[in-house]
């Protein structure tokens, strides 16, 4: 926190007990399932609840997260979805075996399945309001929650950083979340030579965020405030006097003004107070939502070995040019998603330049019900009624890659001002099951031009 010039370098992260507990379902019924434990795992039953770490602490989640497991292929079963259920009426039926109810998708007899059963409360790097930090062959075996989180820092390099599993283990996965997280960050973010395996979310998410404005009125005088509207941005400090506000149309995502920030008071976790150089127009609008244009990341991720993780690879929503460039991807759900959304996650905001090129695709999207539509998704959430407003993401290039596909589309693409998809190399395969049956390979809605390849054959 609050570091300049700082090198990580030549070390790893583990934990003794992983935050993920594996078992073997032996027998479903109606909303139940029974679930053996190794007998080396720590938990106990208490009142109905099942405790997995045995300190003063204590701690239990209201909701359990099952998923199943291929152990063989070491992924997410490519025909499971991820099921929760309530940890109460959990019963010890032997020593060893636990009943779990009120289990709405239950996993098939005879799986193998993992239980998330901790918050993200435990990451294993965060940095905070640094600038310029390095981080040269560091490996995170293992978290309880992001692998490495950086938010409102500057010119970040990750170089031969791997987060995955060490040798000789029996576990399945690595980080209970994001391998890597960069919110609301500024300058450069460098990422090469780096794998990202096995972790139970995104490889890489690098956003900016969205804040509700709220304005009130005492008689002749404007007060004008930010509200973090996710609970898992509060307490980050989104602007600083003297960087730019853009304002956004809630519906349709779209900027209609902007505005230089002169002073910043954080009045709590939630609720900052912010005066602005110049007086607002009467078109700035309560519960409209605004980011920070000074929070637009230049983004290069080059060399990455990206796989066996679940649901996406590269999430990435900045002005700031990206580039995508010769890396290898598997996985569950989209291998690149970009979005942007001012309803749910409050992840900002619309790309302008990104360029996607000569990266590996290796049968990605696989499970039936991962988030993403495609290989790469291109989803920002507006509703379709708001889509004919304008075009939420600028230059999006899609270029000599391969795709390596059981099943289309390859490419999903929504309110895209110029989508390029050219000298792109599709192979298919039969590594899963088709689920689609979807002939077009490139799906496209409110996109004002698409140049692309006049012979796409999946």
């Amino acid at each position: 926190k609050n570091c300049r010039d700082l090198r990580l370098k030549n070390f790893s992260i583990d934990f003794d007990r992983s935050f993920i507990t594996r078992g073997t379902v032996l027998e479903t019924r109606e909303n139940q399932m029974d679930v053996r434990f190794s007998q080396e795992e720590i938990y106990f039953v208490e009142n109905g609840r099942i405790y997995f770490f045995e300190d003063e602490y204590k701690f239990s989640r209201p909701f359990i997260n099952c998923m199943e497991y291929d152990v063989d292929r070491m992924e997410v079963l490519h025909d499971t979805v991820d099921t929760y259920f309530p940890n109460n009426d959990v019963v010890e039926i032997a020593p060893g075996v636990i009943r779990f109810s009120g289990v709405q998708d239950l996993p098939r007899k005879g799986n193998t399945v993992l239980l998330k059963h901790e918050l993200r409360l435990t990451p294993g790097i965060v940095i905070d309001r640094s600038e310029n930090v390095r981080l040269e062959e560091v490996v995170v075996h293992h978290a309880g929650g992001m692998g490495i989180i950086a938010q409102n820092s500057a010119d970040l390099t990750l170089k031969k950083v791997v987060v995955g599993l060490p040798e000789d283990t029996d576990r399945l996965i690595s980080t209970t979340d994001d391998a890597t997280h960069f919110s609301n960050c500024r300058g450069d973010i460098h990422i090469s030579d780096c794998v990202f395996e096995n972790q139970w979310d995104d490889a890489v998410n690098i956003h900016g965020i969205y804040c509700r404005f709220r304005k009130r009125n005492v008689g002749a005088l404007d007060f004008y405030f930010l509200e973090a509207a996710h609970h898992q941005q509060m307490g980050i400090k989104i602007v600083e006097p003297g960087e730019v506000l853009e304002f956004i149309n809630t519906n349709t995502l779209l900027p209609y003004h902007s505005a230089i920030v002169k002073s910043v008071q954080p009045l709590n976790k939630q609720i900052t107070k912010v005066e602005f150089e110049e007086p607002l127009p009467n078109t700035v609008s309560d519960g409209d939502c605004v980011s920070n244009l000074s929070a637009s990341p230049i983004v290069t991720i080059r060399d990455c070995v990206i796989g066996n993780s679940k649901p996406r690879g590269v999430l990435v929503t900045t002005k700031g040019d990206v580039l995508i460039e010769k890396n290898r991807f598997h996985t569950s759900g989209a291998a690149i998603y970009i979005s942007g959304d001012a309803n749910f996650w409050f992840e900002s905001s619309g790309v302008e330049k990104v360029a996607i090129i000569d990266n590996i695709f290796d049968n990605c999207n696989y499970m039936k019900n991962a988030t993403g539509t495609a290989v790469i998704d291109i989803c920002p959430e507006i509703a379709d009624e708001f889509l004919d407003a304008g075009y939420y993401h600028d230059n999006i290039r899609i270029l000599d890659n391969t795709f390596n596909v059981f099943d289309t589309p390859l490419v999903n693409a929504k309110s895209v001002k110029l989508l390029e998809f050219k000298g792109n190399t599709i192979n298919k395969t039969t590594a899963y099951p088709e689920y689609s049956n979807i002939i077009v390979p490139i799906n496209c809605q409110q996109c004002e031009k698409v140049i692309a390849d006049s012979i796409i054959d999946v």
